[in-house]
């Protein structure tokens, strides 16, 4: 049975939404270092043109650690991991993936500004 794309849509929030506001979780190649993460709204986002769009970016955050972003992952309200591997590039690249920040040379405290965050929808 083919899902519409309301049927997907509710299916990615129950998802993401189990045990409340799910978060993005942005850290270094393999995820070895968690650089920083942020809480997703509820409900996390809406389906528009073939993109899971998650609500409320831009966001703002605080560097827990320092590293060069490559890699984010969702995690659902309960901790558990529901979508790993995204890609994060900088906002100035034309081509950037899943999360966009201005830069993914971070510092440890220093303000993120999370620009975008999509995942394609295939």
């Amino acid at each position: 049975m083919k899902k519409t794309k309301e049927n997907l849509e509710s299916d990615l929030i129950k998802l993401y939404d189990k045990g409340g506001s799910g978060k993005i979780r942005v850290g270094t190649k393999a995820m070895k270092i968690i650089i920083f993460e942020i809480l997703l709204d509820t409900p996390c986002g809406a389906i528009k043109n073939k993109k899971f769009k998650f609500s409320g970016f831009p966001k703002k955050c605080i560097a827990l650690e320092e590293g060069l972003a490559k890699e984010a992952k969702i995690t659902n309200g309960d901790g558990e991991d529901v979508l790993c591997g995204l890609i994060v590039d900088e906002k100035k690249s034309e081509n950037y993936k899943d999360i966009a920040l201005d830069s993914t040379n971070i510092s440890k405290g220093q303000e993120i500004n999370i620009s975008y965050a999509s995942i394609v929808i295939t």
